[in-house]
């Protein structure tokens, strides 16, 4: 039973991951700090049985849960054999650049630390498929110049990679070498049976401006029983390919790689992603809206819905870059690593996006009503006794 150093369980992807690596048979240590009134042990229970309700009297005495942070690592006195990091700030927006730069690059530094003093010979680590170059028409497996990536968050990720990279050759005549998987997901949306998910950003960020106008739409009008008609321009190029990729695809990827055992850089990514304006449609309708197309002259815009349609278009300015252009990610390593093994990502088809749709809109796109969702399904369990 190997022993893994678990960083950030309670994030979307980390809790996904987490429960399948419970499942594939290893032992978890969890690092993860008290926070708003719960203690480590009450986080770990909960982000596990958002997954699955009975994990922690399954699992129980399969991972131990240890007080830390990015910044202050606990001892361990357990010999670990691989570190999986799925930490990350995820905003694009200016106003939290300081808090994305101190996630996604000051917190490397203190992790590598941390893997230099326990000798682990393993890091599995999350950042994104939008490291790539802007204008580069294929995102490839490799090392890019992280300056030139479209927003903060690609930036800090590239930077991330970059410092990895660097500290791994200054490592190579070290006696225990450390192995490094670099994994790029696309846009991460929720489960493809469920919809869960407790990460509102990215496509869901997008369709909550919709969702709040459609609210407030809504309202006004609630003696009519019909469609909102809504027809004003939005930003994009209709023919824009939308890389999406649900968890439960992301987590499969993940574990037949770590598996492998062969360190690398990995696209986990869609190669039959959905175009924008498709996408935006079958979305839309999921809000009950008609009218919002790329493909509309702005001047064909009504003058009442003018205001409206500049509010919109604000409130989803960091996410024009992802629905511009058609950027090809390339998989040639995942296929290569995997062979057989490999999976090619589901169609995107009008009732996944009713799915995932229906349950962002039953959590109001808010993260602590897609936790109470599940409340009646979880326990707190004490501490595990090691």
């Amino acid at each position: 039973m190997k022993t893994i150093f678990f960083i950030a369980v309670t994030g979307s992807l980390g809790q996904f991951w987490a429960m399948r690596l419970l499942e594939e048979g290893y032992f978890l240590i969890f690092m993860v700090r008290s926070k708003n009134g719960l203690t480590a042990e009450q986080r770990v229970s909960s982000a596990l049985a958002f997954v699955d309700p009975e994990a922690c009297v399954k699992y129980r005495d399969r991972y131990v849960v240890l007080e830390g942070d990015l910044f202050n690592y606990p001892e361990v006195d357990r010999k670990i054999d691989i570190l999986c990091n799925a930490a990350g700030e995820t905003s694009f927006s200016d106003e939290d650049v300081f808090k994305t730069v101190r996630v996604n690059i000051d917190a490397v530094k203190p992790m590598l630390n941390f893997v230099e003093k326990y000798n682990i010979p393993e890091i599995h680590d999350i950042s994104t498929a939008y490291v790539y170059e802007q204008g580069v028409k294929v995102a490839e497996e490799i090392w890019y110049d992280s300056h030139k990536a479209q927003n903060i968050y690609a930036k800090t990720k590239g930077v991330s990679e970059y410092i990895k990279r660097f500290w791994m050759k200054c490592r190579k005549n070290k006696k225990v070498p450390c192995k490094i998987f670099i994994y790029r997901p696309s846009i991460i949306v929720g489960h493809s049976l469920t919809g869960f998910t407790i990460n509102f950003f990215g496509y869901y960020r997008y369709m909550r401006a919709f969702y709040v106008i459609a609210n407030g739409l809504a309202r006004k009008n609630a003696h009519l029983n019909r469609a909102i008609e809504l027809p004003i321009h939005v930003s994009g190029e209709a023919g824009a390919t939308i890389n999406i990729v649900t968890i439960d695809y992301v987590i499969e990827m993940l574990i037949r790689l770590q598996k492998a055992g062969i360190p690398g850089i990995y696209n986990i990514t869609n190669a039959n992603a959905p175009e924008y304006e498709w996408l935006l449609k079958e979305s839309l309708m999921c809000l009950n809206i008609k009218g919002p197309s790329s493909a509309r002259d702005p001047q064909d815009t009504p003058k009442e819905l003018k205001r409206l349609e500049q509010k919109l278009q604000e409130g989803v300015a960091d996410y024009i870059p992802f629905v511009t252009g058609n950027v090809v990610f390339d998989q040639s390593n995942c296929k290569k690593v995997l062979g057989d093994k490999f999976i090619e990502h589901q169609k995107i088809t009008p009732r996944l996006i009713k799915t995932l749709m229906d349950f962002a809109v039953s959590c109001e796109f808010r993260r602590e009503n897609a936790l109470s969702k599940a409340f009646l399904k979880r326990r707190f369990y004490p501490p595990v006794k090691t």
